[in-house]
């Protein structure tokens, strides 16, 4: 992953205002180049929806509507602000250890040079390079990004305190992404400030977003449960202008399948299938056998950790702040 600010050549050729967003450019769009077999596990992100262009290579993408995640094992674990995982093991998911895939309907597909696909927001999706591969990328704002950061605030503040006086650093680095070990180690009067600017900035730009629109968002009429498209191409001399009606051409409807279908595609035949669920399952057990004396800290830990941050209990939490403030208000 790399920021583009400085590249002088992709800010010429890059377009995002063929698909609407003639505002966006090199400075906020992501690199992402990666060889073979390299991949992102099954997660959603909190904020925003996604527009990703391939530039070289193939990737595969495979997605799954809002609506099914109960289906996929979520977790806060590792710890990443505005990313939630799916404890399925994608992109080689077992159906022994989570039987509840089977009825899910996954969308699959494999982008080529010069398309682009929309992700909505909050659909689960797993990445994978099917040979070298570089492809760019867009996050798009959206109203309701501004309660996303609230609970995301409160989830950062639950994981802060449960980690108090946590000083093992393979604990730590069990629980954390890298990138966000600076939340284990920060302090409780850091956490709370960091909330709180949350939750009353938040409060301050839903008044003023009532006032003035909502910018992008509004302008594209993006919805939460839309369905994933496909379109090309973005870069170079082919950009081609959306038409009066607001579609792109090429545009395409990603169809969905059935989750055996897609285990087929991962795995092959069904028995080659099954043996290695059942030999990851089977190790993944003897691992947890063997290191069980040594990880009970970390098991509790990581288990009060996905129930403090259950999306259930955040909203609970949110709906009892906002009744809060609003009573402030009155």
């Amino acid at each position: 992953m790399k920021n583009l600010a400085n590249s002088g050549q992709l800010r010429e050729i890059i377009n995002w205002g063929a698909y609407g967003f003639p505002e966006r450019g090199i400075d906020d769009s992501t690199l992402w180049i990666g060889t073979l077999g390299a991949n992102t596990p099954c997660h959603i992100d909190t904020y925003g929806c996604n527009l990703v262009a391939q530039i070289m290579g193939r990737k595969r993408w495979v997605l799954f509507p809002k609506s099914q995640s109960s289906l996929l094992s979520s977790t806060r674990m590792p710890y990443e602000e505005s990313s939630i995982y799916s404890q399925a093991g994608f992109p080689r998911p077992s159906l022994l250890s989570h039987p509840k895939l089977c009825r899910t309907t996954p969308y699959v597909v494999t982008l080529e040079p010069g398309d682009v696909l929309f992700v909505p927001k909050h659909w689960w999706h797993s990445v994978e390079n099917l040979n070298f591969s570089i492809s760019i990328n867009t996050w798009l704002e959206l109203p309701s990004d501004e309660e996303e950061r609230v609970r995301e605030a409160i989830v950062m503040y639950q994981v802060n305190s449960l980690c108090q006086g946590v000083h093992s650093l393979d604990l730590i680095h069990s629980v954390f992404n890298p990138n966000m070990t600076d939340i284990a180690v920060m302090g409780p009067t850091q956490a709370l400030k960091i909330l709180s600017e949350r939750v009353f900035g938040c409060n301050h730009s839903k008044e003023y977003n009532n006032k003035e629109g909502y910018g992008i968002a509004k302008k594209a009429n993006l919805k939460t449960e839309s369905n994933i498209t496909m379109a090309h191409p973005l870069v170079g001399d082919k950009v081609e202008p959306m038409n009066q009606a607001g579609s792109i051409p090429g545009m395409e409807i990603v169809p969905c399948l059935s989750f055996s279908h897609y285990m087929q595609m991962v795995y092959g035949d069904k028995g080659e299938m099954v043996h290695k669920n059942i030999s990851c399952l089977s190790a993944s057990q003897n691992k947890e056998a063997e290191s069980e004396s040594d990880s009970v800290n970390c098991e509790q830990l990581k288990l009060l950790i996905n129930v403090f941050t259950d999306p259930q209990v955040v909203d609970v939490i949110k709906t009892v702040l906002d009744e809060k403030l609003s009573s402030l208000r009155d």
